[in-house]
């Protein structure tokens, strides 16, 4: 802590000498005014003194009125007065208008005047230390509330990052969920291919998985025939309808000749009527699938599901790759065929000859 300073006003100058001796062993710092005049000369200068101690009778400028004009000055500073005349009126004036702390009277108590002194030394120091601790505390308070503004802020970004990982993470999560039930099914297909089964219950094992996969309601298997008047499926596999559920209908006969004749796929949509009012609006989607062999058109295999949205592109690539595995069945089914009765030509010229 700095070395306080204290300014003595007196007219008098022995006055002032007196008052020099009796603090010369303090550890304080002195200034000395002859007048109110030229203390205030010593405080526009630069002089900020803690405590400053005023003669009220004094020639040109009492010491209200410089007490007054010194308190514009340096609002903090402890102001005090010393007197000689015990005059009401001027206490009342150093008191109202210079905003004076205490009033001592001459000749003085030296004891009583050095702890007045002291105690206005304390007041000043406290109050400078809670005027700074005031100031830091409006600081700190100003940075914990930019630390709880930043921080919501961050509590705000990271939330919003995790919930953006979480809904990535859920989508991954489902793509790969069905990612992996795709590859089971091709490997139910696949295990079925290994060993000979008869073509219908192969084709209905490929539209089981397909059912299973994709979610559908229906799937079923057309083969080209030769007699191209007749279009019955081959194969057919239905999902247990649901509660409330509605009827799928068939698949109109000149949509899968269509695709009999360009060989190209297609997919239907449309809208359905609710079955109650206020129930969301289902789409009933049509996949037509061509079953290609290496140089021929084996079949038709068609898909139908109803839901709130139509199907989507991977689900239809999912049925393409189960597609796939049916053309494999078929053409095993008629390279069987054709061994069979291959043999069957043998056996009978063999028999012949």
């Amino acid at each position: 802590m700095s070395q306080p300073t204290i300014l003595f006003v007196d007219d008098e100058k022995n006055i002032l000498k007196t008052l020099q001796r009796l603090f010369l062993d303090d550890d304080y710092r002195l200034l000395l005014a002859n007048s109110g005049q030229e203390a205030l000369d010593l405080i526009r200068g630069g002089e900020k003194p803690s405590i400053i101690v005023s003669d009220q009778q004094m020639p040109g400028m009492n010491g209200a009125e410089f007490l007054a004009k010194s308190r514009e000055i340096l609002p903090e500073s402890i102001r005090m007065v010393l007197t000689g005349h015990a005059d009401i009126t001027a206490a009342v004036d150093a008191i109202n208008v210079g905003g004076v702390h205490r009033y001592l009277m001459k000749p003085w108590n030296d004891d009583e005047l050095k702890l007045a002194i002291r105690d206005a030394v304390e007041r000043f120091d406290l109050t400078l230390q809670n005027r700074e601790l005031t100031k830091q505390l409006v600081e700190k308070n100003r940075m914990l509330e930019e630390l709880t503004i930043n921080l919501e802020k961050k509590v705000e970004e990271r939330t919003r990052e995790l919930q953006i990982a979480y809904r990535k993470n859920l989508t991954l999560t489902t793509i790969l969920r069905k990612k992996l039930k795709e590859l089971e099914g091709r490997d139910r297909i696949q295990q079925h291919l290994l060993t000979m089964h008869p073509l219908q219950e192969t084709l209905n094992t490929v539209l089981e998985v397909i059912i299973d996969v994709v979610g559908a309601d229906t799937a079923a298997a057309y083969l080209n025939a030769p007699d191209a008047s007749l279009l019955e499926p081959t194969a057919v596999q239905s999902a247990p309808v649901a509660e409330g559920g509605q009827a799928i209908d068939a698949i109109p006969e000149e949509q899968i000749r269509e695709i009999f004749s360009t060989g190209t796929p297609c997919c239907l949509n449309s809208l359905l009527h609710a079955n109650k009012p206020g129930e969301p609006a289902m789409i009933l989607s049509h996949l037509l699938v061509p079953v290609k062999g290496i140089d021929s058109l084996l079949g038709v295999i068609t898909v139908s599901k109803q839901g709130q949205r139509p199907l989507a592109e991977e689900e239809i690539r999912i049925v393409g790759s189960f597609v796939q595995q049916a053309a494999i069945a078929i053409h095993d089914s008629q390279m069987h065929g054709n061994i069979c009765a291959l043999g069957s030509s043998l056996d009978d010229v063999l028999a012949n000859l």
